[in-house]
């Protein structure tokens, strides 16, 4: 199964009740209002929806691989969006100020997540941010309850630690600047809970 078969099976992804929240958290961690932010792995503009009404001065691109999904997007949400790979992005150099990828590192195998750390370098300015969130590997429901939701995903072919995914990005010029609390259990304990485990999903702040 290739990736765009592999994503055309989570439909669910369309419709998840917590992409609005992991946008809303992404908000909480951009620098301000008039910034020219990349959606990477829009969907159908759900979550970009949300930093736009946050944000109404931001300038906002997406891209998604499925065609699809970029044709439901909404007028007036995106100033571009495109279908294509995050491996070649469509961007000139030192084009944005931030990048959000929620939930998207995971459907990437090595070769492609290392060639789409290399794009976000690039189309980044200097002192940019990266924000990212991935299903949490170390998390007590796969630990502790046996739940293996993150790894039969059949989309998900790169489930990383934190300590894995600070690897990578290093090898790709790019420096993991903090770690946070993701996912559902954020909604109750917030995102600095002491026991990281309690997180389905963490988000990275990434830079270079």
């Amino acid at each position: 199964m290739n990736n765009i078969e592999a994503n055309q099976q989570q439909t669910w992804s369309e419709h998840s009740k917590f992409t609005l929240d992991r946008y809303r958290q992404f908000a909480r961690h951009l620098p301000g209002n008039s910034l020219r932010v990349l959606d990477c792995g829009c969907n159908t503009g759900r979550g970009g929806n949300v930093l736009k009404q946050l944000f109404p001065g931001i300038d906002l691109y997406g891209i998604d691989l499925l065609p699809e999904r970029i044709e439901q997007i909404p007028a007036g949400v995106y100033h571009r969006a495109v279908a294509g790979s995050a491996a070649e992005l469509p961007f000139e150099a030192d084009f944005f100020d931030g990048i959000v990828a929620g939930e998207f590192v995971e459907h990437l195998a090595d070769p492609d997540l290392l060639s789409t750390f290399r794009e976000f370098k690039r189309v980044l300015k200097p002192g940019g941010k990266i924000l990212l969130t991935t299903p949490n590997p170390e998390s007590y429901l796969v630990t502790k309850m046996g739940r293996t939701h993150i790894f039969d995903d059949p989309s998900h072919v790169n489930i990383m630690a934190t300590g894995i995914l600070k690897d990578k990005l290093a090898t790709c010029g790019l420096t993991l600047v903090s770690i946070a609390g993701s996912g559902k259990a954020s909604r109750y304990v917030g995102e600095r809970f002491p026991l990281f485990n309690v997180y389905g999903s963490y988000l990275a702040t990434v830079t270079y």
